[in-house]
């Protein structure tokens, strides 16, 4: 990893990568916004790693983290983590300690990492200034406290200064007067359930974070009670939900523009060999609101006819998108086979260009768009030997879009993450990367090089989830019809499934005038081993030959059990003579391994013909066939002349 070549070398750019969860959260659009300024100025390319998800689910989640697998530390010049929007600490961990491994200066946001800078926001002291708004500023006596988890040490410092704050104020802290509302909705409403059954007096409610003050306004308003003419209500963190929330609440700001300028100032200082810290502190900003009566009405009411043209412009584009993602998804349920989804590139163009301004590529791994993943069902999307963390060393371009052009079928390596790293890297905007999966499987991931200011980042993530529902719906398809097409003792296909899969073979061969090869394989005393040893000993052998032939088989090829113990593989090659030799030798090597290692008192023997053709019409497969079968039987004759 240390050898590995950066992006910036050679190029006047240095290149960042951003790590979060759930790029479309509110809170991570505005950072996205705010960091994606300050590194422009300072010419600095924004490369973006992100889920969908936030990961606060007990459900398989490997194709989601696989993103930040993805990522690979080392060719980067220094690595930003959203730590704040992962609700499973253990990835932000993961990226810092490889972070670390390459040598890449790491800077986490909000929470201390091992081995990384923090940028950590004055939560406490700027908490304080709520506080004491609510209670010193407007002179509240019966003051109401709900705190996020019990024991978080967030909500424990708030509930802490809370606490201090009366106290300096001569004011009783009744403990039934604390809650814990756990930071979201459904908890802080059981607490305002025990406050409002109490009987007493409320003058003010302070909540530990938005969320939590936007939920006890609702049920205040529910109870009759007016905010903030009977009841005084205040927020902390100024999450950007809050924006659209009336009465807008009393808060504190988080600082997104200078933790954007913090962050960008030190990986300079540390680019230019000067030491830094391990942490600094950026403050927040306390505004007054509507919730505590600071604010007039009007002060809301000014924005709200923006808001609902936006409302109404986003509702209506997503009335559009979901309906010619529809039309796609009809479109792809009655394709037949992976090779039919080529031609649904195109319909995937049109709907990216015209829902995003922006450069739009879709990688997938370079086995899913061969016809292995339909051929080879049993073996998991992401089980490959080849693959770091999911993915496989060489990724197709499915679909890619620059400036309104669109082309498919480009190989690139996975470390270049895009095809044309030289023009995404000198192109304004950010590069996007999401995970594309189906089935609890890696299949590719999404770029998406974009302005953050003019994205509609909901679009965006309806787009890509509903790709991984395609994706997912024709794999089920694929699933289903490959049940009725595989030999369920050997994995091998059937006879139905090998003529189904040779449709692509014998194209190829035709168009390109290759050689078709064809080995015709027949073990040899099936019947003697279930005879003597049983049916169970004679599937085993069946099964293990049918094991050998898949291990052995050439690349692109269709290998199937014809029956009984007659087997084929087929593959067309411009050097098919030679992969047949060394196929065959494959054969026989792993044939004789197992004799040596198995232990049975039986020994596995096979006859194997094959035969060659350069074929014109489909009639040519079936003469090949036989052709190999005659081969295939002089050998077994041999075979039995030799042993008497």
């Amino acid at each position: 990893m240390k050898d590995t070549v950066k992006f910036s070398t050679n190029r006047d750019t240095r290149v960042i990568a951003l790590c979060m969860a759930k790029f479309n959260g509110l809170d991570q659009i505005s950072f996205l916004k705010a960091f994606n300024q300050v590194c422009e100025r300072k010419k600095y390319k924004l490369f973006v790693f992100s889920s969908s998800i936030d990961f606060l689910t007990d459900f398989n989640t490997e194709p989601e983290e696989a993103i930040f697998d993805l990522m690979n530390p080392a060719r980067f010049d220094a690595v930003v983590i959203m730590t704040n929007s992962f609700k499973d600490h253990k990835i932000p961990d993961r990226i810092a300690a490889r972070a670390h491994e390459a040598g890449t200066f790491c800077v986490s946001l909000n929470e201390d990492i091992k081995d990384c800078v923090t940028v950590r926001i004055d939560f406490a002291n700027s908490f304080e200034l709520v506080v004491r708004h609510i209670i010193e500023y407007h002179g509240v006596k019966n003051v109401n406290f709900i705190a996020g988890q019990k024991g978080n040490p967030y909500s424990e410092e708030r509930l802490a200064v809370f606490r201090r704050v009366m106290a300096e104020n001569n004011l009783p802290v009744e403990e039934d007067r604390i809650g814990y509302g756990d930071f979201w909705e459904i908890p802080t409403d059981k607490v305002m359930d025990k406050f409002l059954a109490s009987g007493k007096k409320i003058d003010a409610i302070i909540c530990a974070n938005d969320l939590m003050a936007m939920e006890v306004c609702r049920k205040l308003r529910n109870a009759g009670l007016n905010v903030p003419d009977d009841v005084l209500v205040s927020g902390f963190d100024g999450i950007e939900l809050e924006k659209f929330h009336y009465p807008r609440l009393a808060t504190s700001i988080y600082n997104v523009d200078e933790a954007a300028e913090v962050a960008v100032d030190l990986m300079d200082r540390h680019l230019r060999g000067e030491r830094v810290d391990d942490e600094y502190i950026v403050s927040c900003k306390f505004r007054e609101g509507q919730s505590c009566g600071c604010l007039y009405h009007n002060v809301f009411l000014e924005g709200i006819r923006n808001v609902g043209i936006k409302a109404f412009e986003a509702h209506r584009s997503q009335r559009d998108l979901e309906a010619n993602i529809q039309l796609l998804w009809e479109k792809i349920s009655r394709l037949s086979s992976l090779n039919d989804l080529y031609g649904c590139w195109g319909e995937l163009y049109y709907i990216a260009d015209r829902y995003f301004p922006a450069d739009f590529d879709l990688y997938m791994n370079d086995d899913f768009l061969r016809e292995d993943l339909e051929i080879w069902p049993t073996v998991p999307i992401g089980d490959r030997e080849n693959a770091v963390q999911h993915y496989t060393d060489n990724m197709r371009v499915a679909m890619t879009i620059r400036d309104g052009n669109f082309t498919n079928q480009i190989v690139t390596s996975r470390e270049n993450l895009v095809y044309d790293p030289d023009v995404i890297i000198k192109k304004s905007g950010i590069a996007l990367f999401v995970p594309i999966y189906a089935q609890g499987s890696t299949l590719g991931y999404a770029m998406c090089n974009f302005d953050p200011e003019n994205m509609q980042y909901f679009l965006l993530l309806a787009f890509v989830n509903n790709l991984n529902q395609v994706f997912e719906s024709h794999k089920e398809k694929i699933d289903q019809q490959n049940k009725f097409c595989i030999d369920q003792l050997t994995k091998l296909l059937n006879r139905r499934g090998f003529y189904r899969h040779m449709e692509e073979i014998m194209s190829d061969a035709i168009a390109s005038k290759k050689t078709l090869c064809a080995i015709s394989i027949d073990m040899n005393g099936l019947k003697g081993i279930n005879d003597t040893y049983g049916h169970t000993e004679g599937d085993f052998a069946l099964s293990k030959i049918g094991e050998i032939i898949l291990d052995a088989r050439a690349k692109r090829s269709v290998c199937a059990r014809f029956g009984g113990d007659e087997f084929a593989m087929v593959f067309a090659a411009f050097d098919a003579e030679d992969k047949s030799k060394a196929v065959i030798d494959e054969i026989r090597s792993k044939i004789a391994d197992a004799n040596d290692t198995d232990g049975k008192p039986y020994k596995l023997e096979c006859g194997i013909g094959t035969a060659f053709c350069v074929p014109e019409s489909w009639d040519d497969l079936e003469k090949l066939l036989l052709e190999a079968d005659r081969k295939m039987y002089s050998n077994k004759r041999d075979l039995k002349a030799r042993k008497n």
